[in-house]
């Protein structure tokens, strides 16, 4: 085995599956209406949580309890996506409709992302999907939620992974 490998069956093993909700951020929150919350802690220190809800878009209940039990707890809204500055959140420009043509015929998904940041400069991120075979909002009902939290020193790591190098060089030919 390689090391690459070892390390990365060391990682898969070192995750922790489940419902028990004790060792987790009080970011990850669980909708009133979900089912199956699933939850998963990485080495690094990012935890997450996913579930489903049976709700009709487009959230509006769990969208506002998303904000206001994460406001109660002190975390402040990202105008712009934290990673991707410039591109803003889903709290300020709402729903998106993102087509698929991976699979024939294409299908269309309603996306819905945003973060928060606590004082001590931890993230926690919530993508929130509904799949649309019909490329409408007809009938769904179906929402998949993803909450992710990330420690500041994890996000700061991420955010200089991003960040575009600086790409004009001095012109040397002078």
């Amino acid at each position: 085995m390689t090391a690459s490998i070892v390390l990365a069956v060391v990682a898969a093993a070192s995750q922790e599956r489940g419902n028990n909700r004790q060792k987790y951020s009080e970011s990850l929150l669980v909708a009133p209406s979900a089912k199956n919350p699933n939850y998963l802690s990485y080495p690094d220190g990012r935890q997450q949580v996913t579930y489903t809800a049976e709700i009709p878009y487009p959230a509006e209940d769990v969208l506002a309890f998303l904000k206001t039990e994460l406001e109660k707890r002190g975390w402040k809204p990202l105008p712009e996506n934290y990673f991707n500055p410039g591109t803003p959140s889903s709290l300020q420009r709402g729903w998106i409709f993102v087509e698929d043509h991976t699979q024939q015929p294409w299908t269309g998904s309603y996306g819905w992302g945003a973060e928060w940041e606590n004082s001590a400069h931890d993230l926690t991120e919530y993508s929130l999907r509904y799949d649309a075979p019909d490329n409408s909002t007809r009938n769904l009902k179906n929402l998949q939620v993803i909450a992710l939290f990330i420690p500041a020193d994890i996000a700061a790591k991420m955010k200089h992974s991003v960040e575009p190098k600086n790409q004009t060089r001095p012109d040397k030919s002078r």
